[in-house]
């Protein structure tokens, strides 16, 4: 019991604090970089300079994770340009099967939908991989 206290605090002075998001009003900040939403994205600034926008919040997290390293940048902006274009086509085949009536058609864009929606949920969980994989 009492190497548990002294290897406790080892550990706690070990950590990084500047790698731990916290909110405050609807801003998240992590280090020197700030994550904003807007409208209709997610808007970055590190130092108080815009940097870059993503479509999704685990992007944003992961881009303010890693630095904005090259890489890793363009593979975490590959995945969220795959997530939005995959949750537009999905908006817009839902949003036809609701509106057409012939049979044949509603199967084709329910199918599409489907296909849309595993693209959406693979490039996710690729996304998430990646996010907790950045040290």
């Amino acid at each position: 019991m009492n190497t548990v206290i002294p290897r406790l605090k080892q550990l706690l002075n070990d950590i990084d604090i500047k790698l731990f998001p916290y909110q405050k009003g609807n801003a998240i900040f992590i280090g020197n970089t700030c994550i904003k939403k807007s409208n209709r994205a997610y808007k970055i600034f590190q130092n108080k300079k815009y940097k870059t926008e993503t479509f999704t919040k685990l992007a944003a997290l992961s881009l303010a994770r890693s630095d904005f390293s090259v890489k890793i940048m363009h593979d975490i902006k590959t995945l969220d340009d795959k997530i939005r274009k995959n949750y537009n086509d999905c908006v817009f085949y839902k949003n036809s099967m609701e509106q057409t009536k012939d049979n044949f058609k509603k199967q084709v864009l329910k199918t599409r939908y489907e296909i849309g929606a595993e693209n959406m949920n693979q490039a996710a969980e690729h996304l998430s991989n990646i996010f907790f994989s950045i040290r």
